[in-house]
């Protein structure tokens, strides 16, 4: 039905946006191999479905087609508010390349052992003379 409508060709990019648009939504969790596999049988499915629907009458007879969707589990993203202070404590006094480099490469270890899964760092640069 979908192809009568805008073409077979249409009808085939349409469905290639969609996996497109939904992989690159999941691209940002690790579950998304596991469920990847499923989201194309049920999306498939559901395409052919309609694909052989003959009228819009049929289609709406289809009452599991919004159904079917699967909730996709909540991620719940915390926020940590660090300050600059407790990560660079003391004076550093920097002279050349070598001191940048300690100074931010001790501030990348310390920032890495705060960031944890679904974690978001807000680092707070307080400016104090």
């Amino acid at each position: 039905m979908a192809s009568r409508f805008f073409g077979s060709g249409k009808s085939h990019l349409l469905k290639i946006l969609f996996y497109l648009e939904v992989f690159e939504t999941l691209d940002v969790y690790d579950f998304k191999e596991k469920i990847k596999k499923n989201i194309i049988e049920e999306f498939d499915n559901l395409y052919n479905r309609v694909e052989s629907a003959n009228s819009f009458a049929i289609l709406s007879s289809m009452s599991d087609l919004s159904e079917k969707v699967d909730p996709v589990p909540e991620v719940v993203i915390k926020t940590k508010m660090l300050s600059m202070r407790e990560f660079v404590k003391g004076q550093k006094t920097i002279k050349n390349n070598e001191d940048i480099d300690a100074v931010v490469e001790s501030l990348r270890r310390k920032l890495k052992e705060e960031l944890e899964k679904d974690t978001i760092i807000s680092l707070i640069l307080n400016k104090k003379f």
